[in-house]
């Protein structure tokens, strides 16, 4: 075998790895393929939900607000109903007295007088001036002091009180009007308290008013009378003069 010749074996042609022309063109891509390849490719056109829903989102984001919104919404609320849960307290308890009597503390009154008007004048002057000092109401107790006249004519008189207990000023007006032929006053007698906030004072302005015609003996005149109710004069009813 080894001595075998090799002279008589022809050698078989190298094999081509381009191959025949029949058989290039199994390996080559075609024109139509080529240019696929090289075509750029086409971008997706967004469908009309991937466009709508997000606008929806949008939309809808307002309705569901973020919790500190949450926080200072119910915040407001409370104070809302703090507010009208102190109003309606307020009003029950002013209640009472809008019914009872004036809605600010204050009385008006009706004195009638046979005597003429001079005189009544002269006589609430008189003791107006008498009550002007603190000493008499240290002396006698009461609310019969710290009296201020402010003016004074026949026809017309102002003046003020203080409130020695709670301290604070009463407005006095006293309108006086001459009856039949001149022998014969009556007058209109108004007393209010300056704070805004006084509903009740136990008959105070009452007092401010009647002190003076008592003081004065004017209620011993001929003729006197008095007229007023709890409607015109705050706790008129309940008033105690010895004390206010």
């Amino acid at each position: 075998m080894r001595g075998l010749s090799t002279a008589g074996v022809s050698r078989s042609p190298a094999l081509s790895l381009q191959g025949p022309a029949s058989e290039q063109g199994r390996w080559q891509r075609s024109p139509a393929a080529a240019e696929r390849d090289a075509t750029p490719p086409i971008r997706r056109t967004p469908h009309n939900a991937d466009i709508l829903i997000p606008k929806l989102l949008s939309d809808l984001t307002p309705c569901y607000p973020s919790f500190p919104d949450l926080r200072s919404t119910r915040s407001r609320k409370m104070k809302m109903l703090s507010n009208i849960f102190l109003l309606l307290t307020i009003l029950s308890s002013l209640l009472p007295a809008l019914f009872a009597g004036p809605f600010h503390a204050q009385c008006r009154l009706e004195w009638n007088f046979g005597i003429p008007c001079f005189n009544v004048y002269t006589s609430l002057v008189t003791q107006i001036k008498l009550w002007t000092s603190v000493d008499n109401c240290i002396k006698e107790g009461g609310e019969r002091c710290l009296y201020e006249l402010q003016s004074a004519n026949e026809h017309y008189i102002v003046a003020k009180h203080r409130n020695l207990m709670h301290n604070y000023v009463d407005d006095l007006t006293f309108k006086l009007r001459p009856v039949g032929v001149m022998h014969s006053c009556q007058v209109s007698a108004f007393s209010v308290s300056e704070p805004w906030y006084i509903v009740q004072d136990k008959g105070i302005n009452y007092c401010n008013l009647h002190n003076l015609a008592e003081g004065s003996e004017l209620v011993s005149a001929p003729g006197f009378t008095e007229s007023t109710n709890d409607f015109k004069c705050t706790q008129y009813s309940t008033a105690n003069c010895t004390i206010y």
